[in-house]
């Protein structure tokens, strides 16, 4: 089982049953019952630390830039009367 942390500070140790919130503790409950949990950290969260510049990222936001807006200069032949 997959289990994310939020966007904690300590990264996988919240949900791994190391943190202060026993509300984000859902791994290690989960490993409890018998499932196999895998609780990466996200880039710079909990022991990943990352500089995205130095590896030639223009932004460590995970936003997506939005299309470009494209404009036609073409013109619609006028409808046909019907």
């Amino acid at each position: 089982m997959l289990c994310l942390h939020q966007t904690t500070r300590i990264g996988k140790d919240e949900p791994a049953g190391l943190g202060g919130k026993p509300n984000l503790h859902y791994a290690a409950e989960l490993a409890d019952r018998g499932f196999v949990t895998l609780a990466p950290d996200y880039p710079n969260f909990g022991e990943y630390q990352f500089d995205a510049y130095a590896h030639g990222y223009a932004s460590t936001t995970m936003k997506v830039a939005p299309p470009p807006v494209v404009v036609s200069t073409r013109r619609r032949p006028p409808c046909a009367a019907t």
